[in-house]
């Protein structure tokens, strides 16, 4: 089975992309959650996880040129789903 939304509780009928990080992270470890949702929630949380620390790595260097590509290609990966 695959979760586009998130099944039940607060944000049931949520998009998974949509929910927010601090509600993954309680459903992760709060609930025993089929592994399909778990992988899902996961993934997302990590995806957005993997933005953030390329974001700062990029500020960081000023690298203004990369940091925007970068999110134009997180952006473009997240318009497919």
């Amino acid at each position: 089975m695959e979760y586009l939304v998130f099944p039940f509780g607060k944000y049931k009928g949520v998009k998974i992309k949509d929910l927010p990080s601090t509600y993954i992270v309680l459903a992760l470890e709060k609930y025993e959650l089929p592994k399909e949702l778990y992988y899902e929630l996961y993934c997302t949380l990590l995806g957005r996880l993997t933005v953030y620390s390329g974001i700062h790595y990029l500020m960081q260097n000023k690298d203004e040129a990369a940091m925007l590509d970068f999110l134009n290609k997180k952006i473009e990966s997240y318009e497919q789903l």
